[in-house]
């Protein structure tokens, strides 16, 4: 069974700093889908982002799902980290009939890619991957190569397991993986799948959020 727990306990695993060092950089949001949200991270999922990065000591992250950009820009905002984002070809999408379902990735990315991470000329590097992750297999060369996984691709069962496995992989031995859209109605697959794993690995749902976590060391999670 997957353990909640209140964001102030997670928040406490940050190392302590002086106050100065606790400071984050955000940004006022410019786009958003007229509809209803537009899927991206919330501010407390955002915060708890950028805290997992200071609790693992990051140096590299790997994130699936680039989509508009706004949880890339924020990872990169307030780390000096590596950052490598996948996210699917729109033929892929139209292929999959998802092209509308994520029109305003498109109609975004165009316009606004380096107001979003490549022109912030703040933190570290980030580089785009365009590749289909159901079918993308992580290349030996990065097994435990990342830090910090953040997985918000296509949120059916099937790309969730692929996107975990791929994250695993790559995980360092005192890295994190994120899951987003965990408990979301609109992504029942990926709930069912990660529910269908917490019996076999320590994960943690953080309240108020819809992320899910876990840390490859246990020391961590026996804090929460």
């Amino acid at each position: 069974m997957v353990k909640t727990i209140r964001p102030s306990k997670f928040f406490a695993l940050v190392p302590e700093t002086a106050a100065k060092d606790r400071l984050v950089t955000m940004k006022i949001p410019i786009r958003r889908d007229p509809n209803g949200e537009d899927g991206s991270c919330r501010l407390l999922e955002l915060m708890v982002l950028i805290a997992a990065m200071r609790i693992v000591n990051v140096r590299r992250v790997f994130e699936f799902g680039t989509y508009l950009g706004n949880t890339t820009l924020h990872l990169a905002l307030n780390s000096s980290a590596e950052i490598w984002t996948m996210d699917a070809p729109t033929e892929v999408l139209e292929a999959r009939g998802l092209a509308d379902t994520y029109k305003l990735r498109d109609s975004v990315l165009k316009e606004y890619v380096g107001m979003h991470f490549a022109a912030t000329r703040i933190g570290g590097p980030v580089q785009e991957i365009w590749a289909d992750s159901l079918t993308w297999i992580a290349p030996e060369y990065w097994r435990g190569a990342f830090d910090l996984m953040f997985i918000d691709g296509d949120h059916s069962a099937e790309a969730v397991a692929a996107d975990t496995a791929n994250a695993f992989h790559m995980l360092s031995p005192n890295g994190a993986i994120f899951w987003h859209d965990y408990g979301n109605s609109k992504s029942k697959g990926n709930t069912e799948f990660l529910d269908d794993c917490s019996g076999t690995m320590n994960c943690f749902h953080i309240e108020d959020t819809m992320l899910l976590g876990y840390f490859a060391d246990p020391a961590l999670f026996e804090r929460l």
